[in-house]
């Protein structure tokens, strides 16, 4: 969140970690009668692959410095990606490179049924089709880095 954006957490809630996690608020434990450090981080919770609870300030700070585990805003479930891609083979002239990759293989889009990708691949003259792959992902999977 930058700035200039303000984020209120809540109680059963869930939101996005800086590292793309999702977390969620259980408790607001308050401001601390005895004063001292419990006050600056009064929203306590869980992240997926986590295995202990996390403290957050306020404003959903783990410290004072960017942190993997800070809140970066409201949880949005990712949208589920299935259906079927071709790949053609890279060294297929008429294709060609739009966005210079070096690679020997090349996708294109995502079809919702085999038969679409198959009429796609018939209808491509001069592409030289290699396999036709099911996918079922969800949107973002794999770009951080990550493994499934």
């Amino acid at each position: 969140m930058n700035d200039k954006q303000s984020l209120t957490l809540e109680v059963g809630k869930y939101y996005r970690m800086r590292n793309g996690r999702k977390a969620i608020v259980t408790c607001d434990s308050g401001a601390n009668p005895f004063g001292g450090e419990d006050d600056k981080f009064p929203f306590n919770g869980y992240a997926d692959g986590f295995e202990a609870g996390i403290c957050w300030t306020a404003k959903g700070k783990t410290s004072g410095w960017n942190s993997e585990c800070d809140i970066i805003g409201a949880w949005v479930e990712p949208k589920r990606i299935k259906g079927w891609v071709n790949v053609y083979s890279g060294n297929d002239e008429s294709y060609g490179n739009p966005h210079n990759i070096d690679s020997s293989h090349h996708c294109g889009h995502v079809y919702p049924k085999r038969a679409h990708a198959d009429i796609a691949a018939v209808s491509l003259t001069g592409r030289n089709r290699i396999a036709c792959i099911e996918i079922d992902v969800l949107e973002g999977a794999g770009l951080e880095g990550e493994v499934a």
